[in-house]
C-alpha cells in the first residue's frame, strides 16, 4: 500500500472492497459535511481539489462514490416526500377556484408518481380550477400553446407549460407539468391527463383548432395523434432563433446572415401558399448552397414547415413568446434562478399556479395596440401613395396595390393578418380621418365568450375583502 495514505486508511482495509465507504467511516465530520454542501454547486473533481489543498488525503474516486451515493439517496428520500406532497394535495370538490392541485397519468381522483425510468416516467401535473377554465377559450379560435423549460430541479427533469393565448397575445398559463423524459409517449400523457382533468373537474373538452410549440418533434408527433384536426404551427421566433444558431455555428458573415433573415420574414409573411411559393423561388436561389439546403430540408419540407401567417386566423398568435414569459417569470421570481430538490421545485410551481388564480387575468377579446408600435406603423405609412373615394382606397407599396374598403376594415398583406392592423390600413384610416376607430382597442376579429364560469373566488380575496 502507498505509504502517503493516513493511517485511518492504512488500518481498515475494507475500503478497498467498498470505495463508497471510504468518507462516511472516517472520523473526520468536517470533510463529510463539506462534501454535502458542494456536491449541489461543484463537480467532484473541484471538490477533490479542494479537499486536498486543505490537506486531506482522499483519493478522487472516493470523493466520486459519496457523491453519487448521497445523491441517490436524497433522491429515494425526496420520492418518498413528493408522494406524501401529491397525495395531501389531489383533486377535492371542495376546493377553491385559486387553490392548485395535483394530478397524473391517472387523472383523478388518485395520482401515483413514476420512478423516472424509462419503462416507467415521472409525469406529474399542477393546476387549478381557475387555470383550467381558460380552455373553454379554445372553441372560439384561441391558440393552445406548449412549451418546455429547463434547470428547475437537481433531476434535471423538464418542466411543460401548457397555455392559451387570447387575441392580445397575452398567455394564460392552463397547467405545468413536470416530466422525467421528453418522447413521444410522455406527451401524449400529458395530453390525455390534460384532457381527462379538464372534462372531470370543469366540464370542459379541450379540442383545439390551433396548437402552437417550439421546434421539438416529440411534441409535434404527439400533437398530430392526440389533436388530427388541429393545426400545429411552428413558432416564428423559436425558427428564427434556430437559423441564428445555425447561421453563427456556420459563421457567416453578417451581410450574408441579413439578407436569409430578410428572406425569411418575406416569406412569413405571405399571404398565401401559393404567394409563398411564389416569394420561395425568388428568395432561395439568392442564399448560400448549404444554408439553402438546411432551411428547406429543416423548416420547409419537414414537419415543422407551418410558420407563415396565412395558416392561421388573422389576429392569432404565430410566436410562442408568451410561453418564454410565462418561463422568465418562473425562473425570476419563484425559482430564483436556482436549482432545488424536487419536492421544492413541485411547491414553487404550486405557487405559481395559485398566483395565476390570484391575480384574475381578464382574458382579451381585441388585441392592444400600444404607442411604439403605432409610432413604427405610422412611420412606415407615410411614403405610400393612396388614391380614395368614401369607401374604397387603393394604397401603393413598392409597385404593390393594396385596396382596401371602409366597411370592412382589412388588407391583404400579411402584416394585417398578423397584428390586425398594418400600414396600408393606417394609410387609409388617416386620409378618411376614422383612425381612431383602428387604434381604439375596438378591433373584434371574432367574439369571445367574455367571462368564465367559475364564480367562487380564491382564498387571497376572500382574505382580503
Amino acid at each position: 500500500m502507498d505509504q502517503t495514505k493516513s493511517s485511518w486508511w492504512a488500518s481498515d482495509p475494507s475500503h478497498l472492497h467498498n470505495p463508497t465507504e471510504t468518507i462516511y467511516r472516517q472520523r473526520d465530520v468536517p470533510m463529510k459535511q463539506f462534501i454535502l454542501d458542494s456536491m449541489d454547486i461543484h463537480r467532484p473533481y473541484i471538490i477533490f481539489l479542494e479537499l486536498r489543498r486543505q490537506g486531506y488525503d482522499v483519493s478522487l474516486k472516493s470523493v466520486q462514490m459519496s457523491v453519487y451515493r448521497a445523491k441517490k439517496d436524497r433522491w429515494t428520500n425526496d420520492i418518498e416526500t413528493c408522494s406524501q406532497i401529491v397525495q395531501a394535495r389531489i383533486y377535492r370538490i371542495d376546493l377553491l377556484d385559486a387553490e392548485p392541485f395535483y394530478f397524473g397519468p391517472q387523472a383523478v381522483p388518485g395520482c401515483f408518481l413514476g420512478s423516472g425510468d424509462k419503462n416507467d416516467p415521472l409525469i406529474l401535473g399542477i393546476a387549478s380550477r381557475y387555470t383550467l377554465s381558460s380552455l373553454r377559450f379554445l372553441e372560439a379560435g384561441a391558440v393552445l400553446c406548449i412549451d418546455g423549460t429547463y434547470g428547475l430541479n437537481d433531476r434535471k427533469y423538464p418542466v411543460v407549460v401548457y397555455g392559451v393565448t387570447d387575441w392580445n397575445h397575452s398567455f394564460h398559463l392552463v397547467a405545468i407539468f413536470i416530466v422525467s423524459q421528453e418522447i413521444i409517449d410522455v406527451y401524449k400523457t400529458t395530453i390525455a391527463a390534460l384532457s381527462s382533468v379538464s372534462l372531470h373537474v370543469c366540464g370542459i373538452e379541450m379540442s383545439p383548432s390551433i396548437v402552437l410549440s417550439d421546434g421539438s418533434l416529440a411534441i409535434a408527433r404527439a400533437v398530430a395523434e392526440k389533436f388530427p384536426a388541429a393545426d400545429h404551427l411552428m413558432c416564428y421566433a423559436h425558427m428564427m432563433n434556430a437559423v441564428t444558431r445555425h447561421l453563427q455555428a456556420q459563421r457567416v458573415n453578417a451581410e450574408t446572415a441579413n439578407i436569409v433573415k430578410t428572406g425569411l420574414r418575406k416569406m412569413h409573411l405571405a399571404q398565401s401558399a401559393e404567394h409563398f411559393l411564389a416569394l420561395q423561388s425568388q428568395i432561395i436561389p439568392t442564399w448560400p448552397a448549404e444554408i439553402s439546403s438546411y432551411i428547406q430540408t429543416e423548416w420547409i419540407r419537414g414537419s415543422r414547415c407551418k410558420w407563415q401567417v396565412y395558416h392561421a386566423k388573422v389576429g392569432c398568435a404565430r410566436s410562442n413568446q408568451g410561453t418564454e414569459s410565462c418561463n422568465n417569470m418562473i425562473k425570476k421570481f419563484y425559482t430564483l434562478r436556482k436549482v432545488s430538490k424536487l419536492s421544492e421545485c413541485m411547491q414553487k410551481l404550486s405557487g405559481v399556479i395559485e398566483g395565476v388564480g390570484d391575480a384574475r387575468k381578464p382574458f382579451a377579446t381585441c388585441r392592444k395596440f400600444k404607442k411604439p408600435f403605432l409610432k413604427t406603423i405610422a412611420n412606415q405609412a407615410k411614403d405610400f401613395f393612396i388614391a380614395a373615394s368614401e369607401d374604397l382606397a387603393v394604397v401603393l407599396d413598392d409597385g404593390v396595390e393594396y385596396c382596401i374598403r371602409k366597411s370592412d376594415r382589412a388588407c391583404q398583406c400579411g402584416l394585417f393578418m398578423k397584428e390586425t392592423i398594418c400600414p396600408h390600413l393606417h394609410k387609409a384610416f388617416s386620409h378618411w380621418k376614422i383612425l381612431e376607430e383602428i387604434t381604439n382597442n375596438n378591433r373584434r376579429p371574432l367574439t369571445f365568450v367574455v367571462g368564465r364560469s367559475v364564480g367562487r373566488p380564491s382564498l387571497a380575496r376572500r382574505q382580503r375583502r
